[in-house]
């Protein structure tokens, strides 16, 4: 059975990078005509919300558990932790505050982002929790 929690994370999740992925358009990622580097930004942005609707869709159904999650959840925290707080970033949280002429922009911005990694981080914390869980259950 789906846990409702879980499900309210991921969620949450979503809306917050719905808000990260509107600084990024805010920010010219998202160019017309695309350029290369905006058409990988757009790929990446499609295949991200279509994993966490099939997601979704497919948790609800019981087809996938909280294993699918915590694989999910880790690629974006590493993809997001490479994007933005590597030193081989070339869009650190100091490029999001300056990208920005408003300084309140900025910092709402850079909110979404370390918003964003934490409920990112939280959700799979715990759905890593449901899946310790269930094979435990299981054997």
């Amino acid at each position: 059975m789906p846990n409702k929690k879980l499900i309210n994370l991921i969620v949450l999740a979503t809306i917050i990078s719905l808000g990260h992925t509107t600084d990024h358009a805010i920010r010219g990622d998202f160019r017309w005509p695309p350029t290369v580097d905006s058409t990988l930004a757009i790929a990446i942005s499609v295949v991200i919300y279509t994993t966490i609707a099939s997601g979704l869709y497919f948790y609800s159904k019981n087809k996938l558990g909280p294993g699918f999650w915590v694989v999910f959840g880790s690629l974006g925290l590493a993809f997001g932790w490479l994007a933005h707080f590597s030193p081989f970033t070339d869009q650190p949280p100091q490029y999001i505050l300056s990208a920005y002429e408003s300084i309140v922009a900025g910092w709402l911005a850079l909110s979404c982002l370390i918003g964003l990694m934490l409920a990112l981080a939280a959700a799979t914390g715990y759905a890593s929790y449901l899946w310790r869980i269930a094979t435990y259950e299981v054997h």
